[in-house]
Order: structure tokens, then C-alpha cells, then sequence
């Protein structure tokens, strides 16, 4: 992360869209951080003929979980600008676990008075049986390769996908030898 991201408030990215404040989520540039946004899955139940009732449950990280995370990075071996040790963890879980040092707040507002916690979004898990939220039929997640057991998608080929696309930002030159991949709200990576 540049340093300037770390120490200022209120930054925009080239076209003027506002950046995430990490600045205001704790960010240090004299201290290495590391940021995590958490989306997880959940479902309030459902059947298929392999796995039969599968009882609700969610995959939402545990608090006791961020806690180890945080614990071992604030005691990581590594030495800082400012002299310490450690990384210091922030984690966007939404809501959840309020008032945990390492969970972003969800009440704090940004400069534009937005919440700085976004994430700790329940993503449906049963997406194979119609359960909303689904990832939508346009978007590159093989969501019928395993029909069986709902809400697994073919994870390997969203990162193929990812790692194919060219990194062509408003201003710089396209990777050379690969083609513009054309985005929904028009801008080309």
C-alpha cells in the first residue's frame, strides 16, 4: 500500500471515485497491516439427494478465529519502520464482533459518510437450489459443476479468470498480447 493511503483521509482514485479510507480503519504507514473483507456462506437448509437435510448453519469466521489471526500477526517476527514488530489486522466482518480490536467498525463513518466496515456480506450457499443471493448467470463462477452439493463453485476457474485478465488501467498501456476484456460500466481491463 502507498504510504499516502495509510496517512490520508479522503482520497479518490483517477476518475474521482472515493477510495476505502484505511486511513480512518486504522491503517499505519509505519506499521505493516494487513486488511481482510469477510463474506461467508450461509443457508437456512436444504436437501439434495447426495448429502440429504443439510440443517442451516454459516461459514462466518468465528470471533475466536479473527482472534488467533490477529494474535500470531501482532507477534510475527517482522520489524517495522517504526522499530516494532508485528502486523497490525483489520477486518471488514460488517457488524459482527463489534468492539474486537481487530474488527473494523461498522458504526464509524468515512469522509463520505459512508460506514467504514462494507463487508460481512452472507453470500446464499444453496445457490443450486434458487436460495438468494446467488451469483448471477453472467459472472464467470461455474455454479452447476458440482449439483450435488449447492453453493460449491468451481473456485479454480474464477481464479483462472482472474489471473487472465490483463491489468489495463485509464492511462497505462494494455499488457501486451492480450486483448481488453470489456466491463459492464464500460471501462476495459
Amino acid at each position: 500500500m502507498l504510504d499516502l493511503w495509510e496517512s490520508t483521509s479522503g482520497l479518490n482514485d483517477p476518475d474521482g471515485n472515493p477510495l476505502p479510507d484505511i486511513h480512518a480503519m486504522g491503517a499505519d504507514s509505519l506499521h505493516m497491516d494487513l486488511f481482510i473483507e469477510v463474506g461467508y456462506l450461509q443457508t437456512l437448509g436444504y436437501t439434495t439427494d447426495s448429502q440429504g437435510s443439510v440443517p442451516p448453519h454459516s461459514h462466518r469466521p468465528s470471533e475466536a478465529v479473527i482472534n488467533m489471526l490477529g494474535d500470531a500477526l501482532k507477534n510475527a517476527p517482522v520489524t517495522n519502520p517504526d522499530g516494532s514488530t508485528g502486523i497490525n489486522l483489520h477486518v471488514d466482518i460488517g457488524a459482527s464482533y463489534q468492539g474486537n480490536p481487530y474488527v473494523i467498525s461498522s458504526t464509524t463513518l468515512d469522509t463520505t459518510g459512508n460506514t467504514l466496515a462494507q463487508g460481512g456480506d452472507a453470500i446464499g450457499e444453496s445457490c443450486g437450489t434458487d436460495e438468494a443471493p446467488c451469483v448471477s448467470e453472467s459472472e464467470p463462477f461455474d455454479k452447476d459443476a458440482f449439483p450435488d452439493y449447492p453453493g460449491t463453485i468451481a473456485w479454480k476457474k474464477v481464479y483462472q479468470y482472474l489471473r487472465d485478465q490483463p491489468l489495463n488501467y485509464p492511462g497505462r498501456s494494455p499488457v501486451p498480447g492480450r486483448q481488453k476484456v470489456p466491463r459492464a460500466n464500460g471501462v476495459s481491463i
